[in-house]
């Protein structure tokens, strides 16, 4: 009835003796542990665990029931967690000894079963649990390393005495390492052997008896009881210690074998205590027979202290032994027997246990990670099963610090425990989660078995809480990160994740208007692609009419539970500090986290895969190292885009180019690496890439931004895939927001060109591609202002050309723009090519390319039947024609003499054409507008070809018969007879000087039309077209190839049809001498 009380005062006195001598009460603290554990520990189960710790019999004992197990939990509660120092020394002085049990792993198997049971005590093994998981968080001190091998040693000690133990004689394995171990330390097998005996914990001791017995053993057996010390000892004393360690075989045989070992060892240690080692053989034999008679139940009467000294007359070399020795042996071993290992139990094990317990405990090192790696394995399992419970705070606390230890494997498991807690970690796949969508609009609630569930356990919560604010504080592998991500993948897979979980700017995908647009409209062959499309346009809530599930009212408050629960939970900086992992190992264990959770092409659409994606490209902007280890998912991605909702292949699109640019620069392997995925679209159709043409425009503007370019064309497969997707949208239909970003980037390489001149061909490129075409022109209004805007563009780049071959190449570009059907945007490109042509100054190389490759050719375009046939281009052809004489007239002297000689040919037949073509026009057809105006430009022509002749004759370049004159003559035949006569006549000419111009008889035809007969303006006659396409062209024998290549700039197509007269010109009355005059343009001045 006392037992309860008594107990309590032994804890006592254990505290106070801990308190006054902590490290001389190892042994002290060594059996009270163990008896405590026994007494703790279920019946069934108790012999096996305490056999497996190396526990002593002598400490063992039966469980404790009732006031009494309270009071032993309490005791061994307090004294477990009551010094902070106690775990280290537990492992330290018994796990890591092999002479002691092993009482950190003991307390640990104990505490979690017990924390697994259902019951009052759970409470405190759960508390212990806790306060070791936190005394074994940190890395190890410098000692671990020794302590650990000893650790390693003893349980390769207690493998080998299991093995020992089930059979002695096919011990090779053990022996051959023994014998290696032996090599080491300088010693023979035998004496190996023998150590192994003496030391190894659980041996069998009957096991170890027989085999020290045998025959063959007598060399082991000599050096086992070598390794004892019986210096000092009286024979008793040494034999009680020697047959403490093994049992006696039952054979006579047996025994003297062993009894004369020990009798050869004792006379040797105690040379004067007996004659000689037979002497110590009788005497031994005969202890052992007198322990047999004493304490036998089987013997009746008890041999007397006469007998036993009787019996050994004579036997001490040939005398007797001394009465008061033999005295003091017999009493010694008739009041205390000489016990045998299996009987070491009650009373007389415990003193045993206590005698060969070391008594005090060295100094414990810090050791938590080789503690926890013990330990983890029984803790973990525990703790989980004890969370699940009410009051789970002390166990999820504990995860906690597993979770945050050094040992990898145990933080890992930690977490993926801390994440079944949740409720929110499903075996089966993401997307899987069936519901019912309640409600409309913004309060829409979808309604899940997993929601419901969710929102019941209390403790789900508070382990969702823990997880992310312990996995936002440890660096988890990539095992733990996959549990971790799926959590939060399943949170958005039923519609209980926040929006706002990734930023701002982050896209989450919402189950709710899926499911919102299921139950509006019912399922096509292609319903998910079909549902996903209303999700990104502007009305994704379901109709009016569209049939909604009802719900109690119970599972929507549930609902709003588990989503209020979930934004409590700090899931944000989890995710963010994710992203900001300094270790490479670490990132890279994330992002194969991450990678496993991406959707593949061929599944279903699942909103918790789609979040996935969405946080690996918010995850790649801020830490591109994580491309490694997503390519191959986003690659298969991108190669199925075309079998991928729109806004799925929107957000990929977006994302992969916001990653680029953040690439660039601190991470450029990674960049080239992106666009080779972003690559793959430029074998999409117009079609697939119509509603990408947005995110492209904007992605390709931030990577053509002044900061990023530089970085971008120093990757020349990066800077490739931009300039071919750049080259694509100017074919998708697109809405202002792209054709503004689209208009950004190619502005932004336009004023990047003064900065890197290699990339003014692609440049130039793309402003052809971009170049609107005549009928958009025409009829659309907002095409002229962008033409204008590329006109520009065109001049900067123009202006950025140093050589000859690119200033010639942006030059004809811009020419481009000449011939064009918006009014403003030729004068605008006209002067441009103007100012650019002024700005080469005498002697420049590119003087000859400028007339020769863009100026000429710009007239031979010009000369067309259809551009001569508007009158609203009248403008236009006498800016050129201006532009092209006064140019050559300056650059003259400069030019080669080839060079200027072909220039001069190709021009004076050019301005030849205008007049002969203004003579055709009139020769027998009434005065029209379109007549009219290529009078006037008939008449700029000659005074052009007149100021020209005039200047190269007085400069002498003309002389009387030189061969140019020659040529010039024969030019001007050719391209105008009339013309010819007038400005080189012949002797043989009819008509010389007094013969008029084209454009004077215009005029004077002009002036005597009546008013009233005046024509409004009229295209050409069928017939009169033809015969002016037929001859506007001069001859082309001596002129150079056009400029205009394919891949560059492209002047309208002489074979096309001709271009009806702008909308922006005025109808054209009669060609009156006012607007004559106006449109005369006096561009010569000689000094």
């Amino acid at each position: 009835g006392d037992q309860a009380a008594l107990i309590a005062a032994a804890h006592r006195v254990l505290c106070a003796v801990l308190a006054t001598h902590g490290g001389w009460a190892g042994a002290l603290v060594d059996t009270y542990v163990c008896v405590a554990v026994s007494r703790l520990l279920p019946a069934a189960s108790a012999g096996e665990v305490l056999a497996r710790h190396s526990v002593r019999r002598g400490v063992r004992t039966r469980a404790a029931t009732g006031e009494t197990r309270r009071v032993v939990l309490e005791g061994l509660h307090h004294v477990l967690t009551g010094d902070p120092g106690m775990p280290a020394a537990l492992w330290a002085n018994g796990d890591c000894d092999v002479r002691r049990a092993s009482l950190f792993a003991l307390v640990v198997e104990m505490a979690a079963g017990g924390a697994q049971a259902d019951g009052e005590e759970r409470e405190a093994h759960v508390d212990v649990l806790a306060c070791f998981a936190r005394r074994m968080r940190g890395a190890d001190g410098p000692d671990a390393g020794a302590l650990d091998a000893r650790r390693l040693h003893k349980a390769a000690l207690l493998q080998a005495a299991a093995q020992f133990n089930e059979s002695p004689a096919q011990f090779n394995h053990s022996a051959a390492q023994l014998n290696e171990t032996a090599a080491q330390r300088n010693e023979s097998p035998a004496e190996a052997m023998a150590r192994f005996l003496r030391t190894a914990p659980l041996l069998d001791a009957r096991t170890v008896g027989g085999y020290l017995a045998k025959p063959s053993s007598t060399d082991v057996l000599q050096a086992y009881v070598r390794g004892f010390d019986f210096g000092g000892k009286r024979l008793d004393e040494a034999l009680r210690a020697l047959l403490g360690a093994f049992r006696l075989p039952g054979e006579s045989q047996q025994i003297e074998r062993i009894m004369e070992a020990f009798a050869a060892e004792y006379a040797r240690a105690n040379p004067g205590a007996v004659a000689g080692r037979d002497a110590a053989f009788v005497l031994a034999y005969a202890v052992v027979m007198l322990n047999t008679d004493q304490h036998s139940p089987q013997v009746r009467a008890r041999m007397r202290f006469d007998d036993f000294a009787r019996n050994l007359r004579g036997v001490n070399g040939g005398a007797d032994f001394d009465q008061g020795f033999l005295a003091a042996v017999f009493d010694a071993v008739r009041d205390a027997e000489i016990v045998f290992p299996e009987e070491h139990a009650g009373a007389r094990g415990l003193a045993y246990a206590w005698q060969e317990a070391p008594p005090a405990w060295p100094r414990a090192p810090s050791c938590p990670a080789a503690m926890l790696r013990t330990a983890w394995p029984h803790m973990l399992p525990a703790l989980e099963h004890a969370a699940r419970a009410a009051g789970a705070r002390p166990a999820l606390r504990a995860l906690h610090h597993v979770a945050c230890s050094s040992v990898p494997e145990a933080a890992s498991a930690a977490l993926q425990a801390l994440a079944r807690l949740t409720r929110l970690y499903p075996t089966d796949a993401l997307g899987a989660a069936a519901g019912h969508l309640v409600g409309r609009g913004a309060d829409a609630l979808l309604v899940t078995p997993l929601a419901l569930e969710f929102a019941a356990d209390t403790q789900a919560h508070a382990a969702l809480r823990q997880l992310a604010h312990t996995a936002a504080h440890v660096h988890p592998a990539a095992a733990a990160w996959t549990a971790v991500l799926r959590v939060v993948c399943t949170a958005a897979d039923v519609a209980l994740l926040d929006a706002r979980v990734l930023g701002d700017d982050a896209w989450v995908p919402s189950a709710l208007a899926l499911h919102a647009m299921d139950a509006a409209a019912p399922v096509q062959p292609a319903g998910l692609l079909s549902a996903f499309s209303a999700l990104w346009s502007a009305d994704a809530s379901p109709r009016a009419e569209s049939p909604v599930w009802r719900a109690p009212p119970d599972h929507l408050h549930a609902v709003r539970r588990a989503r209020h629960a979930v934004a409590n939970a700090p899931l944000a900086p989890l995710l963010a500090s994710a992203q900001r992992l300094a270790s490479t190992e670490e990132l890279h264990a994330f992002g194969r986290a991450l990678a496993g959770l991406l959707p593949a092409p061929e599944a279903p659409y699942a909103a918790g895969a789609q979040f996935a994606l969405e946080l690996a490209l918010v995850s790649l902007s801020r830490a591109p190292a994580l491309w490694d280890d997503v390519e191959p998912a986003v690659q298969r991605l991108m190669a199925a885009a075309d079998a991928l909702h729109v806004g799925v292949r929107r957000r990929l699109v977006a994302g992969l180019l916001h990653a680029v640019h953040a690439a660039l620069g601190p991470a450029d392997r990674q960049a080239a690496a992106m666009t080779r995925c972003v690559a793959l679209l430029r074998d999409a159709t117009d079609h697939n890439l119509d509603p990408l043409a947005h995110v492209l425009a904007s992605g390709l503007c931030r990577l053509t931004e002044e900061l990023p370019l530089p970085r971008l064309l120093a990757l020349p497969s990066a800077w490739d895939t931009v300039r071919h997707l750049l080259r694509r949208l100017p074919h998708l239909d697109s809405a202002d927001a792209a054709q503004q970003a689209r208009t950004q980037a190619l502005s932004a390489l336009a004023h990047a060109v003064q900065r890197h001149p290699a990339v003014l061909p692609d440049v130039v490129d793309l402003l052809v591609a971009y170049a609107p075409p005549d009928r958009a022109l025409q009829c659309d209004a907002h095409a002229a202002p962008a033409a204008a805007h590329l006109v520009g563009l065109h001049a900067l780049v123009l202006d950025a050309a140093r050589d000859a071959a690119a200033w010639t190449v942006a030059a004809n570009a811009l020419a481009a723009y000449a011939c064009c059907a918006a009014r403003d945007t030729r004068r605008l490109a006209c002067a441009q090519l103007q100012t650019a042509a002024l700005r080469l100054c005498s002697g420049d190389a590119r003087a000859s390319a400028a007339l020769l490759r863009v100026l000429l050719p710009l007239l031979d375009a010009l000369l067309r039947a259809d551009m001569l046939a508007d009158p609203a281009m009248e403008d236009t052809h006498a800016r050129c024609i201006s532009l092209a004489a006064s140019f050559f007239l300056h650059h003259r002297d400069s030019l080669p003499p080839d060079d200027m000689r072909a220039a001069w040919l190709r021009l004076v037949a050019q301005l030849a054409a205008y007049v002969h073509t203004a003579e055709l026009a009139m020769r027998g057809e009434p005065v029209s507008p379109v007549s009219a105006h290529l009078g006037v430009l008939a008449e700029m022509a000659e005074e052009c070809a007149r100021n020209c002749l005039l200047v190269l004759t007085l400069a002498d370049v003309l002389g009387s018969e030189d061969q140019l004159t020659r040529d010039t003559r024969e030019a001007l035949q050719r391209a105008s007879p009339a013309l010819r006569r007038r400005l080189m006549p012949e002797p043989g000419d009819e008509r010389a000087k007094g013969e008029p111009s084209a454009g004077a008889d215009a005029e004077a035809a002009t002036e005597t039309q009546p008013e009233s007969e005046t024509q409004p303006a009229s295209p050409m006659q069928p017939d009169s077209e033809a015969q002016l396409a037929s001859s506007v062209q001069p001859d082309s024998q001596n002129q150079p190839a056009s400029p205009v290549q394919p891949e560059s700039a492209t002047l309208p197509d002489s074979s096309s049809d001709p271009l009806p007269p702008s909308e922006d010109a005025p109808p054209l009355p009669e060609h009156d001498k006012h607007r004559k005059k106006k449109n005369r343009v006096n561009i010569i001045t000689v000094s």
